[in-house]
């Protein structure tokens, strides 16, 4: 696997956003990127990013600063695409942008949260080094977190 490219969601290339990213069976483990673009322009400091393997788009997150220091995380709707699914993207993926948000934005902690029934994304988040925090959120959520 190549390095992975990071490209905050612009004008230019939003409309790769707009092919089916979830296959039927996974709605509700996470909304469409295009309608999580549109939440986070709510969000002034919600950062939108596409994921590239050369020049395939493969994969979509937000991250968002949660402190007013700028160093505590909070990633939403990652979805990696379907046809990408199950090929090491998803691990790959959040390495890169842990190490990311740690090197470039002095990031010390970064949280998430997940559906419970999302099995593959909870066995990822585990495998990278997310641990639960016994918490749920208001929307039915499990927390999860990484100090760094």
């Amino acid at each position: 696997m190549t390095m992975l490219k990071f490209e905050n969601v612009t004008s230019d290339n939003i409309a790769l956003l707009d092919r089916d990213f979830l296959k039927a069976g996974q709605a509700g483990t996470a909304d469409e990127p295009r309608e999580t673009v549109e939440v986070a322009k709510n969000f002034e400091r919600a950062t939108p990013i596409l994921i590239y393997d050369g020049s395939e788009p493969i994969a979509f997150l937000v991250y968002e600063v949660l402190k007013a220091d700028a160093t505590t995380f909070f990633i939403w709707d990652f979805v990696v695409h379907h046809e990408s699914q199950g090929k090491g993207y998803g691990y790959a993926i959040m390495r890169q942008l842990i190490d990311y948000l740690k090197s470039n934005n002095g990031a010390t902690r970064i949280e998430l949260a997940i559906v419970p029934d999302n099995m593959p994304a909870r066995k990822l988040y585990l495998k990278v080094g997310f641990r639960e925090n016994g918490k749920t959120n208001s929307d039915g959520e499990l927390e999860m977190e990484m100090a760094l």
